[in-house]
């Protein structure tokens, strides 16, 4: 399934035993082109607090729908790590969700896809943490938006949204503003053909010369 990246913005999160929050970003991996976390406000219920959740908890079925539900308890989730939402998220504070959760580690590759986070031994797991802990590449897709899109012939326009497989997580496509205010005309770019994400410059480099 299909899914647009601001289409699940303020969406409603249920828990298992009814519990409620509000989706208000995700975090995708500019490495991978993966969404690793959704960022959620819990508002009234833990007041205060914003959390990261994996796109893994979300009910297949519930991508479209207006309220999603996850697999996790309010139970868990009131006593998962915190998060500063105003700091980029480190690598030790993966790795604290992940032994929270029980999630494996994405970041270790194949090895750490399949096999419980309990189940990696400790120092090398603690050498791995330690090697990646600098390769972190988790950004905000409300920071992103509004982002200058570059290609071979200049500027194209400006990053509205991305499109993500929800089946893997995966971004396929980002969606490029071409327009203006008069006109509003938007274009799908593959993000394989991503170059880079200059965030100094608050641009987005396309290698290819146009949409595709």
């Amino acid at each position: 399934m299909h899914v647009c990246l601001s289409d699940i913005l303020r969406r409603r999160l249920v828990t298992v035993d009814d519990s409620s929050a509000c989706v208000i970003d995700c975090l995708f991996d500019e490495c991978a082109w993966k969404m690793r976390y959704l960022v959620i406000d819990t508002g009234n219920w833990l007041p205060g607090r914003q959390l990261l959740i994996s796109p893994v908890c979300v009910h297949a079925e519930a991508w479209c729908a207006d309220s999603m539900i996850i697999n996790l308890t309010s139970e868990q989730m009131e006593h998962s790590p915190d998060v500063d939402s105003a700091k980029p998220v480190s690598r030790k504070c993966e790795e604290r969700i992940a032994e929270h959760y029980g999630w494996p580690m994405y970041w270790l590759g194949d090895v750490g896809a399949g096999v419980p986070v309990t189940h990696i031994p400790g120092p090398e797991r603690s050498l791995a943490a330690e090697d990646i802990e600098r390769q972190t590449s988790l950004r905000s897709f409300m920071e992103v938006q509004g982002y200058d899109v570059h290609d071979g012939n200049g500027r194209m326009g400006s990053a509205a949204d991305f499109i993500v497989d929800t089946a893997g997580a995966r971004l396929v496509h980002l969606v490029v503003n071409t327009g203006n205010w008069i006109r509003d005309r938007k274009v799908k770019v593959a993000c394989e053909n991503i170059e880079a994400i200059d965030w100094a410059e608050t641009a987005i480099r396309t290698i290819t010369p146009g949409p595709q």
